[in-house]
């Protein structure tokens, strides 16, 4: 058996979220079994200054991700990326080239939790760059509570639109039992941040200058490139902020989910339900990392899908 497990879709198969579990996924999977390891290029080795043997003239055969299909769906067309995955057993993938997203329940992560929040340190550089930022939004003692507000490609099949209302009642139940709470949020849309006014919100571009180039090893979607604006160009600050939160909100989303993995700052984090219409506390490390509720199981929910 070849001692080895390689990932080429790695950096082509999803964005960032997606990313940061297949290399969360790689590295775990190769400790845990003693195997080497083989990683394409993409964007977190820049970031976090990795440095990962590199797929040079070995092809492996493809291992594809499978899907657990006894949870019951009624929604039409369901499809198998949809479902969750199926873990893999004991050393079933080793001498294979892995494909999939990894975003298996996180009781599978769980007991690796350290090791995998020291492989996503970000460089010195990357630091220095967000440290100011970080230090005005950290200009008082109190709760840094960051909402990321998924907008962009989404609002189709289980990736929902979480409406700003939920956000909005969910601060007004909960914002003053916060000490000194201060609003962050982060979205592909910034006019939808007016809604929150009456909190005070600020985003990454009022605390650092946002770069318009693009990323060399992102794989930017098309709505991305349609609509170049710096925040989607320069998509780093926002998931790094996120990750100093001391409470986040989000809905299907594995940017955020991610971003909650890694901090150690977090005291509460919240999902949106589809089901509920409302936020509902989880444990980042143990949980699954997104519900998969379709849009049509819930034709009567407003403001869920892109128009």
């Amino acid at each position: 058996m070849i001692n080895c497990i390689t990932m080429s879709c790695l950096g082509k198969l999803g964005r960032f979220g997606n990313q940061v579990f297949q290399y969360t996924f790689l590295r775990t999977y190769a400790q845990r079994y003693n195997l080497d390891y083989q990683a394409s290029r993409w964007e977190g080795q820049r970031l976090f200054g990795l440095v990962d043997p590199s797929i040079a003239g070995r092809h492996l055969p493809r291992y594809n991700e499978r899907a657990d299909k006894t949870i019951h769906n009624s929604a039409a067309n369901y499809q198998d990326a949809w479902y969750p995955p199926i873990i893999p057993e004991g050393r079933e993938i080793a001498g294979y080239d892995y494909r999939g997203y990894c975003q298996f329940h996180m009781k599978y992560y769980s007991p690796d939790r350290k090791f995998i929040q020291q492989l996503f340190v970000p460089t010195l550089e990357v630091q220095q760059r967000m440290r100011p930022a970080l230090d005005s939004l950290y200009q008082t003692d109190g709760t840094l509570i960051g909402f990321h507000m998924r907008r962009g490609d989404t609002g189709r099949a289980i990736f929902y639109i979480t409406p700003n209302e939920w956000y909005l009642a969910w601060l007004e139940k909960h914002w003053d039992r916060f000490y000194h709470p201060r609003l962050f949020i982060t979205t592909e849309e910034p006019t939808d941040v007016e809604a929150f006014s009456k909190y005070n919100p600020v985003i990454a571009s009022e605390l650092l200058s946002l770069k318009t180039d693009r990323y060399s090893f992102y794989n930017y979607l098309p709505y991305d490139l349609r609509n170049p604006t710096p925040e989607a160009m320069d998509w780093f600050p926002d998931w790094y902020f996120l990750t100093q939160c001391n409470v986040l909100l989000f809905g299907e989303s594995t940017f955020s989910f991610s971003a909650a993995m890694m901090s150690a700052k977090l005291q509460e984090c919240w999902q949106s339900r589809l089901s509920t219409q409302e936020f509902e506390l989880i444990d980042p490390w143990g949980c699954q990392p997104l519900m998969r509720e379709h849009l049509d199981e819930y034709p009567e929910v407003a403001g869920t899908r892109r128009g």
